[in-house]
């Protein structure tokens, strides 16, 4: 198994073996990365908003549905499903070339598994620690090029409209999904909405599962997935106790 870096790529130090420690690095990082006025609110609405935005406008393109389009959101579902686990587990906890990858991996195992640990998931700064839970946006760039934009290229000239329409749609609710929940995990949501999310069936279920995937001796080898852990239960990642 991997083991990870004393340097996260931001110029912070990993160690933090006590909560006075971790607290300590938990400030820095704030003081070196947090801009200026963020608002981890301003930050789920962004998302929220030009998520919801790219649904509507695919919903809104679809020419009348058929039972092959019908049929085509769960495995646009499943699809989706894969893309989360394949990169959670290789640009999140691999060092790939691809300067989108290199950043995605420096700002997931180097930031964020180090300010959100097995024994301190939740934030301590309120929204502003929204911060190091959420994707930069850059992510989320990079989650439209390499996932949903390929295929709609493709699709543009392969694949009828409905079928584009759909998996741009259903990628973009599953991003929302993902954050929602990673979000959950961490405590990291307005209280009306993480009471909310809490009454969902199976919520404490994904926030157990996620606590043990930021085990530092589990973090990259198992839980991959954190909506829904089907690719986690296919390929054989999926682990539900820390052994001992």
């Amino acid at each position: 198994m991997a083991t990870p870096s004393k340097q996260n790529g931001f110029g912070l130090r990993n160690e933090h073996a006590t909560p006075e420690s971790m607290s300590d690095y938990r400030a820095v990082a704030r003081k070196k990365l947090l801009p200026k006025g963020y608002s981890g609110y301003v930050h789920l609405l962004w998302l929220f908003s030009v998520s919801l935005l790219i649904m509507v406008a695919c919903v809104h393109s679809m020419n009348p549905l058929s039972w092959v389009d019908i049929l085509s959101y769960p495995v646009a579902l499943a699809l989706a499903n894969a893309y989360e686990y394949a990169i959670h587990r290789y640009p999140g906890h691999v060092t790939l070339s691809a300067p989108p990858f290199k950043y995605f991996f420096k700002s997931h195992t180097g930031l964020h598994h180090r300010f959100y640990t097995y024994g301190r998931m939740q934030p301590d700064l309120g929204h502003q620690d929204y911060y190091f839970t959420l994707f930069p946006l850059k992510v989320y760039a990079t989650w439209f090029l390499s996932a949903t934009a390929p295929i709609m290229l493709v699709g543009r000239f392969f694949l009828p409209w409905n079928t584009c329409a759909i998996v741009a749609s259903v990628g973009s609710f599953y991003l929302v999904l993902y954050e929602v929940l990673h979000s959950y995990a961490h405590t990291s949501l307005p209280g009306p909405v993480l009471k909310a999310v809490a009454c969902v069936p199976g919520a404490a279920f994904v926030k157990q599962h996620h606590r043990i995937h930021h085990h530092p001796r589990l973090m990259t080898s198992c839980n991959f997935n954190l909506t829904f852990p089907l690719t986690d239960w296919l390929v054989g990642t999926l682990v539900t106790k820390v052994p001992d």
